[in-house]
């Protein structure tokens, strides 16, 4: 419903706040802006507020505006369906289609069918819908009474606003509360949010105002009285300047009424009405969304309501627009509702019940029309939620269920109770839906539902507090399955994937749900999960990889399973190849990212930029590592995922840390550190502190690296963590260790790094042990074998997709070399490796490697210097092949070669190979 204009003069007294409202206008025409309005009932907010509309309408802005209601509150998406009022077909049409379908339905312009909407395409929908109107105008996003709007509604602003940068939008609210969090939804960080709290008008103000109303002018003694009657308030100054016209007494100061409360004159102001308007009042009080022909439909044949609303308007208590019925102000809503007795307003409800349009709305009416437990109240309040729930409103869904919990029998509370806690869990309220989970577990008896609703519970529990109080309730489901094998099987799945601080246990018990499952009639997608799960905990249990379960799995899952456990499934069979293909894992999960944004699958999305972001730090994207890793942040931040919020820190640090910037990885590394210990999830503490492992190894500190590696490794033990996938800290511990000198315990890492390998071979792990190899053997002067285990290191390279590891390889190669005073050689290596560190972007290392090479003392820097491909090229010539074998063994064309050898003889000043080959053994050897 389009808010009406401000009438002219309307406004008085508020010359500083039009123009604060000024100042927010044009502020919006060049980014995000939001102005909220404060104050006491009746001082002027509304006002302000419309004002504040018409300002922006008349400056070009496009506005999406809508005025909540106290009877509004639990109506789902009834605020929205306002604001979008104004949104067109053609606006919607340029939305992806998920999107749209789901907002369409959100705002019932078409029936929502028998399938759910994912409320977080609702978000999107209006997100892209709101970015289309921006792009072509300014917009303003106005809400009146803040306070009153649905939640459903609220969740929607507040998911847009938080995701606005850059567009020209303002958003304007009013409400009462003054205090600054008050406004049910987000609003912007430091300037970009304005307050205006308005307190009464002053003496003068006050009388401009009552002379415009009422078209005479007032005695000052009496303006005076009144002033200080109404404190300012124009409202209640207007409505006691009513009550003296109706009372007749004058306008001198001894005919001014005591001062009373604002609700006694409001409420002398309906009772001067006649009866019929003040029956046709209540019911547009007790309806969410006041309809005339929904009002004629519960008043009956008899009572057409037109004369009775007439009167209303006429007397400025309500106002009427394309069949909207509104109070002008909601006080004089509230006084008329409160007013009635009890049971009066129990029987408005029933026949408004009767008369309702919405089924929403109606199953409403019938709870308020009730005050005892009736069935065919809870069946109503239930199909009530399904259609909230299917419009992508579950917070709404789960008002309704509690409500119909109330309603229900004994034996039908649970249920309800237990729902209600699924929606709002689903909804983002994991400490609301464990309180609910609690009380439908106190009244549930023995038996599966009981050990469904722990299990659910232990989930709330897990997301919200973490491990520790979550595999109790597992354990105690497990106990109260009896004989069903399928319950006991899920009982043990979820223990395994709570058991964050329990590798071996976590592998126990997801091999405990396998055999459950095996040579029985098992759900195929609960099976192939189960099957997942154990592969994947044995691996990092310790136990090395077991390709044969993970192909078992694949057969058994259906290609598009709706349950929790398809999707759960799917995920892992994405995930897992990281550890093995890690770019057609990329690729993969780049997929779901992109299929979960268009959806709004927020939590999806941000899990994917969680493992895109670490995956592009393996393979060298490092800059677009750090801004999936930022989005990831600011992700988990909004959506409440506090078990990913420290492992999106982990990532972020890690990026900035291989970018060289170690003062910003340090910081987010240590707030990580610390939020993953709170939480007790050892996973990503082990994380943080191997990124501050690598941190130290990279600034030259290898026994500050020593300490953090030595606590990563320290921690493993203690939680039984033998595998971490891909994780370099353990070859940058034996680099710390072997720095440090001391090579017993250098050796000792180095065992367990080859352990590893020889249980779970992979390219990764057979790069970083060889290379390690060649820094314990270099230290011990084994410089032979260490040449053969960096060689061996650098062949498993082109399975492996990640340039930094290679670039460290030649690191370690260069060094071993220039120890054996090999020093043309080792310029080689060093020069390949500081070029793979510049490619990267690794600043620290590109440091390292040029100390290196200043370290063999020969000529660098001139045009003399060949390039590292120029000296493989002469290497191998050297060695005796043909151009035709070096441009094979390089992998370029024999025209490539003789190209560069042109360049390198007229870098040494020699003609023939020979010459070559004497020229570089000469410089060798000074």
């Amino acid at each position: 419903m389009e808010p009406r204009t401000a009438p002219a003069g309307e406004l008085v007294d508020r010359d500083a706040e039009l123009s604060t409202v000024d100042d927010v206008l044009a502020t919006g025409r060049t980014g995000p802006v939001a102005l909220t309005v404060t104050g006491e009932a009746g001082v002027g907010k509304t006002t302000v507020w419309l004002d504040c509309l018409a300002r922006a309408r008349a400056r070009g802005h496009r506005v999406l505006s809508c005025r909540a209601a106290e009877s509004e509150v639990r109506l789902s998406f009834g605020g929205l369906v306002d604001l979008m009022q104004a949104v067109t077909a053609d606006t919607l049409i340029r939305l992806p289609e998920p999107q749209r379908d789901a907002l369409e339905c959100a705002l019932l312009r078409r029936s929502a069918g028998p399938a759910v909407i994912d409320r977080r395409a609702v978000y999107l929908g209006v997100l892209g819908a709101i970015r289309v109107l921006a792009s072509e105008s300014p917009v303003v996003i106005a809400v009146d009474d803040a306070q009153w709007l649905d939640d459903a509604s609220a969740g929607v602003l507040d998911y847009v606003i938080r995701r606005l940068s850059g567009e020209a939008i303002a958003v304007v609210t009013s409400m009462r509360s003054p205090g600054e969090d008050a406004v049910p939804f987000a609003l912007f960080d430091g300037e970009r949010t304005h307050r205006l709290h308005l307190r009464g008008l002053s003496l003068d103000g006050l009388h401009r105002l009552l002379r415009a109303r009422t078209g005479r002018p007032w005695p000052r003694p009496a303006l005076i009285r009144l002033h200080e009657t109404s404190g300012g308030n124009p409202f209640y100054a207007l409505e006691i300047a009513r009550a003296m016209d109706r009372a007749g007494t004058g306008r001198t100061a001894a005919a001014l009424p005591l001062p009373r409360t604002l609700a006694e004159v409001v409420g002398e102001r309906i009772t001067a009405l006649a009866e019929p308007t003040r029956e046709a009042l209540l019911y547009v009080a007790a309806m969410p969304r006041p309809q005339v022909t929904e009002l004629a439909a519960a008043l009956g044949e008899h009572d057409d309501p037109a004369d009775a609303l007439q009167d209303a308007e006429d007397a400025g208590v309500i106002e009427i627009h394309g069949g909207t019925v509104r109070f002008t102000h909601p006080l004089l809503a509230s006084t008329v509702y409160a007013d009635a007795a009890p049971g009066r307003r129990r029987q408005v409800h029933a026949r408004l019940a009767q008369a309702a349009f919405d089924t929403e709305a109606g199953a409403w009416h019938l709870a308020l029309a009730s005050t005892r437990p009736e069935q065919h109240i809870a069946t109503a309040l239930e199909a009530a939620a399904r259609r909230a729930l299917a419009r992508g409103a579950p917070s709404s869904a789960a008002d309704l269920l509690e409500l119909a919990a109330r309603h229900a029998s004994v034996a039908e509370r649970p249920r309800l109770l237990a729902a209600a806690a699924e929606r709002l869990f689903f909804a983002g309220d994991a400490e609301g839906a464990r309180r609910r989970y609690e009380d439908a577990l106190a009244e549930t008896p023995p038996g599966e539902a009981r050990v469904r609703i722990l299990l659910d519970l232990a989930l709330a529990v897990f997301y919200e507090e973490g491990p520790t109080q979550a595999v109790p309730l597992c354990d105690q489901a497990l106990a109260e399955a009896g004989g069903d094998v399928t319950l006991a099987a899920v009982a043990h799945l979820r223990k395994a994937w709570y058991s964050l601080n329990d590798h071996v246990g976590r592998a126990r018990s997801a091999r405990s749900a396998v055999d459950l499952l095996e040579g029985g009639d098992a759900p195929p997608d609960l099976h192939a999960l189960a099957l997942l799960s154990a592969a994947w905990f044995a691996f990092h249990a310790g136990h090395g990889f077991v390709p044969a379960e993970v192909e078992r799995a694949r057969a058994l899952l259906p290609a598009d399973g709706p349950t929790r456990e398809a999707s759960m499934a799917r995920n892992a069979l994405r995930v897992f190849p990281r550890y093995l293909d890690p770019l057609r894992a990329r690729a993969d999960i780049e997929a779901v990212r992109a299929a979960a944004a268009d959806t709004g699958d927020e939590s999806s999305a941000m899990q994917s930029l969680v493992h895109l972001s670490e995956m592009d730090c393996w393979t060298g994207d490092w800059h677009r590592a750090r801004r999936e890793a930022a989005r990831a942040v600011e992700a988990a931040e909004q959506i409440g995922q506090k078990p990913w919020r420290p492992y999106a820190r982990y990532v972020l640090a890690q990026a900035a840390a291989c970018l060289g910037d170690l003062d910003t990885a340090r910081t987010l590394a240590r707030e990580g550190l610390r939020t993953a210990t709170e939480a007790d999830d050892s996973w990503v503490s082990l994380h943080h502190l191997a990124v501050l492992g690598f941190i130290a190894l990279s600034e030259g500190d290898a026994a500050g690296a020593d300490r953090r590696l030595t606590a990563a490794e320290e921690l493993c033990a203690e939680i039984g963590l033998g595998d971490l996938g891909i994780c370099d800290h353990y070859g940058d511990h034996v680099e710390a260790v072997t720095v440090l000198g001391d090579l017993p315990r250098a050796r000792l890492l180095l065992d367990r790094l080859g352990e590893r390998a020889r249980r779970a071979p992979r390219p990764w792990i057979e790069a970083v042990w060889q290379r390690s190899r060649a820094v314990v053997l270099t230290a011990a002067g084994e410089l032979d074998e260490a040449e053969t285990a960096a060689r061996a290191a650098l062949d498993a390279h082109p399975a492996l997709p990640m340039p930094f590891l290679r670039a460290r390889t030649m690191l370690v190669l260069g060094r071993l070399r220039r120890r054996g005073k090999r020093k043309l050689v080792a310029r080689e290596a060093l020069l390949a490796a500081r070029e793979g560190f510049a490619e990267l972007g690794a600043v620290a290392w590109i440091a390292m490697a040029d100390d290196e090479l200043d370290r063999l003392g020969l000529r660098r820097g001139t045009e003399h210097d060949l390039t590292p491909t120029e000296e493989r090229i002469a290497r191998l010539v050297n060695d005796g092949m043909s151009n035709r074998e070096v441009a094979a063994a390089l992998y370029v064309t024999p025209k490539t070669v003789e190209a560069h050898l042109s360049r390198i003889y007229r870098k040494l000043g020699v003609g023939t190979r020979k010459e070559m080959a004497e020229a570089m053994r000469r410089e060798e050897a000074e």
